[in-house]
């Protein structure tokens, strides 16, 4: 109970003095440990969601190494010792391929057969939220729970989909084979028990499976029926990753898309920024527009516009750029909001202006856009831009103003030179037309051309663009007109990857 309020006070208060005190709390546990007997599983689980990560800092190096199996066995998880079995195997240790069976075997062999699934779920939870890296001990209690799901508690389901993959290091698309499996089977068991859970905990378990792309459809189908019944009880961050959850996994059930829009108009006013993001961003991977909630939205946003972060307001710029139905007005107070502070745009958040100028292309004046493309531009051409832009946002943003036909050879400098890996050494200069070229006037140009490393750009070519994307870029620099020695050298290596 004492860890569950520092919990509340260390990351809703940000409160240093209550993260200390979990530290020592857990160091004394850490000392005590075979003192606790079966509590200990709960004093661990508790000590992991107040501190995360840094609970057991104070810890010498190898303290937590022997403490999860000493939990472990105190709560009846684990039969045999599995601590410093073989070579002292830590997460980032390396053993000959006899080693790591032996030491395999050991840890599957000693987990007991009789131990509650719904502890060990509580335990893997735990090792997640304290960064524990064994991926041999992992591994073999995702095997346990998957081969005994239909003995875990349905209100277990969501915590332990958050955990897979988060104590790993590994990114949301690269889950162990066994924790797939886990995640599998969670589904499964989730379908089999949705009646039995809350809101909260259906929205979690949407997320974990658009996170990793696990579509089940047997899942989707309770888990729309669920929130379609429980959405006006959902807190509007809940609506929000609802929604953006169905749009990763491309759910377009138009009556459930549209019951989440009204339970979202209803609280609009209770949204964060972040909420209306995700939500926003959600409808638009579905390509679903309810002008409702659009029109409920719009108020909210005009009057906060000028205190949403630059990542934020960006977003929504994007977002409601998509929709027809935006009104023109409205859209301008949100890009006048957004390049009046242009020296704080991220390199994200260019490309989501220019994106979102170019979809109102057609529905807005021109003349009325320009000064706010000029901005843009100027602030690619700023020291430092250049070099923290990817190779992807150089293609989406170059896409959009060659769509623009918006000429503008600085952008343009920093945006090939990235494309040719050699965006911290932008390459400034250009030809005044392709006959330049056939009279040898480009003595002057050689430097600057000569300087492409091919080897560098064919791998950065080959690692981070698609053919969709050099095939835009070609277009792109072809409807802009062009013309340097790195551009033309650039255009031979997108025809020699294409």
């Amino acid at each position: 109970a004492t860890l569950d309020t520092l919990a509340e006070l260390a990351f809703e208060a940000r409160d240093s003095t209550a993260v200390n005190s979990v530290q020592q709390l857990a160091c004394r546990f850490a000392e005590q440990v075979d003192q606790y007997g079966p509590q200990a599983l709960a004093v661990f689980c508790a000590l992991g969601r107040a501190g995360g990560s840094r609970a057991f800092r104070k810890l010498p190096e190898d303290g937590l190494l022997g403490l999860v199996p000493a939990v472990g066995e105190q709560a009846g998880l684990l039969s045999v010792s599995i601590g410093n079995s073989v070579s002292g195997s830590t997460s980032g240790a390396v053993l000959s391929p006899p080693a790591a069976k032996l030491r395999r075997e050991r840890i599957e062999a000693g987990i007991a057969h009789e131990a509650s699934c719904s502890d060990v779920a509580r335990f893997y939870c735990a090792l997640s939220q304290l960064g524990y890296r064994d991926e041999v001990l992992r591994a073999a209690l995702s095997r346990h729970l998957t081969d005994h799901m239909s003995g875990l508690d349905p209100m277990v389901l969501a915590p332990l989909s958050r955990a897979l993959g988060a104590g790993a290091g590994r990114g949301p698309a690269q889950l162990a084979c066994e924790d797939f499996v886990l995640l599998h089977a969670l589904s499964r068991r989730a379908a089999e028990t949705m009646e039995q859970l809350d809101g909260s905990s259906a929205v979690s378990l949407l997320q974990a499976f658009g996170r990793h792309d696990l579509y089940d459809e047997e899942f989707l189908d309770g888990v729309s029926r669920h929130l379609r019944d429980s959405a006006s009880s959902l807190r509007a961050s809940q609506l929000g990753d609802a929604m953006y959850a169905f749009g990763q996994l491309q759910v377009r059930e138009a009556s459930q898309l549209d019951a989440l829009c009204d339970a979202l108009r209803l609280k609009v006013h209770e949204s964060s920024e972040a909420d209306l993001v995700r939500f926003m961003r959600g409808l638009v991977k579905l390509r679903h527009c309810n002008e409702e909630l659009l029109a409920a939205c719009e108020p909210v946003i005009e009057t906060s516009k000028f205190s949403f972060s630059c990542a934020s307001l960006t977003n929504l710029i994007n977002c409601f750029a998509f929709f027809k139905e935006t009104k023109e007005e409205f859209f301008k107070s949100l890009l006048h909001a957004a390049t009046s502070r242009t020296s704080r745009l991220t390199t994200m958040s260019i490309q989501h202006v220019l994106t979102a100028i170019c979809r109102q292309q057609g529905r807005i004046n021109r003349d009325e856009v320009q000064r706010h493309l000029e901005r843009i531009c100027v602030h690619l051409a700023a020291p430092g831009v250049s070099s923290q832009l990817t190779p992807i946002q150089a293609v989406a943003s170059l896409t959009a103003l060659s769509k623009l036909q918006h000429q503008d050879k600085t952008a343009a400098a920093v945006l090939t030179s990235v494309l040719a890996a050699r965006g911290a050494n932008v390459a400034w200069t250009w030809a005044p037309s392709v006959f330049f070229f056939a009279h040898g006037k480009r003595a002057h140009l050689q430097s600057a051309g000569s300087a492409l490393d091919e080897t560098k750009c064919l791998k950065l070519l080959e690692r981070e663009l698609e053919s969709s994307h050099c095939v835009d870029v070609l277009q792109s620099l072809h409807r802009l007109d062009l013309q340097s020695t790195l551009v033309s050298r650039l255009t031979l290596l997108l025809c020699k990857k294409l």
